[in-house]
């Protein structure tokens, strides 16, 4: 008898791939059924019963064959059979709820074939059947079902997003690409897809949501975009008694980086809890204020392995005198060889770049070693800044832009191609936020690895857009500080 759960997997995922296949970029899904084939009832109340109860961990690998190309001609007869083949599968699920039986496996199958016999006419009785069963038990059907709805963006399919809301454990593995999508990235990719429409409704399920994958999931989705409005929410749940769920609330204020949480995040550095301490850390990295390495850098020398790991990235990233002091020491005080060398080369590399040497850096005034760790940061923003010969890009041109990455769901090729970064951002304002989000929106189309280092173009340049809102300066600065006129958030 054949056991593995993968096994099940992969013979059922053969069929949800024939039935489900999601369209290319810029396709539309198959249009619903609109024609019925003469059928007998007979025939199609067999395909359905064929569908009912089945308990595939209990067969053989050879039973498991057979079950598949037995399950895979009944989901093609009840498709072929339009709208008698959808009227019988409400028939069936009706029946199921009356007696109260669960049939999980039914439910999520029945999901596939609603959506391709009604597609978003059928998205509330999808997600009915997906609240009544364990998601993971065949994920491959819920997500594509989930994906093929959200690339409409129409509002009809938020229920389908929703109703995978809850849910941190199902994943699905992309062939082609190699790449096995999880948590949170299923949601980047569902969500992701839906748009910038998606905002208002994660908001509204951060504020009222009792369920905690639920609020960690759409936390994690309005960081991403740099949700401003949601900022007050996940303030209160920095004080959270789920300690996961405030980690993340705390690493959420470090990517808005906001001024108004400076302080916050300072004193979280106090904490006990070697967890929530490394939260504060990771989120100070982000926030990006440099008067914060004085009190980061004697955690250097915790006991607990992250913290001090985190810490070393976060004075590695801040660069100032103060951090290269601190790495310097550290280089030779280090609890391990490995973090001595560590600390040393990295200082030695970054004083190359300036072309000095430890010593001759410590020779200098301390005016002239903030010039210096300044002229270093700048080197990072470089790509930000438009050149004196560069091409200028007119916001007419960045919408044309967007209409054509839109269409193509690549950033690459095309008309703009010669757009970096630097002409995106001289071109737009923080009223064309949700313009990237829905650029983004279009790349997300694509499920695959090789979208997502587009989509993290988009995502640095929603970053940098975002905080513009409430900061004079986006990134690393000697103090994280409002711009003239700031509103309240």
């Amino acid at each position: 008898m054949v056991r593995s759960r993968d096994v099940v997997r992969v013979l059922v995922a053969l069929i949800v791939a024939a039935l489900t296949s999601a369209p290319a970029p810029g396709q539309q899904s198959p249009a619903p059924a609109d024609a019925t084939m003469s059928v007998d009832p007979a025939a199609l109340d067999k395909a359905v019963a064929s569908l009912r109860n089945a308990d595939l961990a209990k067969l053989s690998k050879e039973q498991l064959e057979a079950k598949a190309e037995e399950i895979d001609q009944a989901w093609k007869l009840i498709v072929a059979a339009g709208p008698v083949g959808l009227a019988r599968l409400k028939q069936e699920l009706k029946a199921l709820d009356q007696a109260k039986q669960p049939d999980p496996f039914f439910r999520l199958g029945a999901g596939v074939l609603l959506w391709q016999l009604a597609k978003l006419d059928a998205a509330d009785l999808i997600a009915e059947q997906w609240r009544q069963a364990p998601l993971t038990l065949n994920y491959n059907y819920v997500f594509y079902t989930a994906f093929d709805a959200a690339k409409t963006q129409d509002a009809r399919a938020v229920p389908l997003l929703k109703a995978c809301l809850a849910d941190n454990e199902g994943s699905i593995f992309v062939a082609m690409h190699f790449m096995r999508v999880q948590w949170p990235l299923t949601h980047q990719f569902l969500w992701g897809a839906y748009g910038s429409k998606g905002l208002p409704v994660l908001a509204e399920i951060l504020e009222t949501s009792k369920n905690l994958v639920e609020l960690k999931s759409a936390l994690v989705l309005l960081t991403m975009s740099h949700a401003a409005e949601a900022l007050p929410t996940i303030r209160q749940l920095t004080k959270h008694e789920d300690g996961d769920l405030r980690r993340h609330a705390v690493r959420a204020l470090g990517e808005f980086g906001h001024p108004d949480d400076y302080a916050a995040l300072m004193a979280g550095l106090k904490s006990t809890d070697p967890e929530d301490l490394h939260a504060y850390v990771f989120a100070l990295y982000e926030y990006g204020d440099l008067r914060c390495v004085a009190d980061v850098a004697p955690l250097l020398k915790s006991p607990h392995d992250e913290v001090r790991r985190e810490v070393l990235a976060t004075l590695k990233h801040l660069v100032c005198p103060a951090s290269l002091e601190a790495l310097e020491c550290w280089s030779r005080e280090a609890l391990t060889d490995e973090e001595k060398t560590e600390c040393r080369e990295y200082v030695v590399k970054r004083l190359e770049d300036a072309k000095l040497t430890w010593d001759a850096y410590q020779a200098k005034s301390p005016d002239e070693r903030r010039a210096i760790a300044a002229r270093l940061r700048a080197t990072n923003e470089e790509r930000f800044v438009l050149k004196k010969d560069d091409r200028r890009m007119t916001h007419d041109e960045l919408l044309a832009a967007a209409k054509e990455w839109k269409e193509r769901h690549r950033l690459d090729g095309g008309t703009f191609e010669w757009a970096e970064d630097r002409h995106v951002l001289s071109a737009a304002t923080p009223a064309d936020l949700d313009l990237l989000r829905d650029i983004e929106a279009a790349l997300y189309w694509r499920l695959s690895d090789e979208c997502l280092y587009e989509v993290r173009t988009i995502h640095g340049l929603i970053r940098r857009l975002g905080r513009s809102r409430y900061r004079a300066e986006v990134d690393q600065t000697e103090k994280v500080a409002p711009p003239a006129a700031t509103k309240k958030l």
